[in-house]
């Protein structure tokens, strides 16, 4: 539960910054610079799917990789759990 909290964290300080960024450029009209940071920003890249965030951090990339990786496991883990209970009661 720990690592979800933490990736929460970490992500909602990024998105936060990245939305400051974002905030500053449309304010000072600069309407594509804005867009293409937003695009390419972490963020950006997990809503559009593209996966080439640029700007960011080692350890931010790395945190998040890790603990992705590590709960994309777990969670495949408990699914496979209750599709397999949910099996077995059929029979």
């Amino acid at each position: 539960m720990a690592a979800v909290a933490l990736l929460l964290l970490v992500f909602s300080a990024q998105l936060m910054s990245e939305l400051r960024d974002y905030g500053i450029k449309l304010v000072q009209g600069q309407v594509k610079a804005a867009k293409d940071s937003f695009f390419f920003s972490f963020t950006g890249s997990v809503v559009y799917g593209h996966g080439k965030p640029h700007r960011i951090s080692v350890v931010t990339r790395t945190t998040a990789t890790l603990l992705c990786d590590a709960l994309y496991l777990y969670v495949g883990g408990v699914q496979l759990h209750v599709i397999a209970c949910w099996v077995r009661g059929w029979y």
